[in-house]
C-alpha cells in the first residue's frame, strides 16, 4: 500500500535535483500578482508532510 506519490524534479538547468513524496495527492494553486510574477504563473503546491525532502547536486553545499 503506497502512502503518497513520489515526485522528482529538478531546476531549469539541471544543476540541483529534488524528490519528494506527496501525503496529499491534491494541488493547491495560488494565483496572486506576486506569485505569477515569481513562478510565470500560478504557484501550485501539495503537502509533502514535514519529512526531510532530500536535495541532490554539486552545489548544494553552497546553497544551505
Amino acid at each position: 500500500m503506497s502512502h503518497g506519490i513520489e515526485a522528482q524534479g529538478n531546476c531549469l538547468c539541471g544543476t540541483v535535483r529534488v524528490v519528494a513524496t506527496a501525503l496529499n495527492p491534491k494541488v493547491g494553486a495560488c494565483h496572486c500578482r506576486m506569485c505569477r510574477q515569481w513562478t510565470s504563473g500560478p504557484l501550485l503546491v501539495t503537502d509533502c508532510g514535514t519529512a526531510h525532502i532530500p536535495l541532490f547536486g554539486e552545489r548544494i553545499q553552497e546553497l544551505g
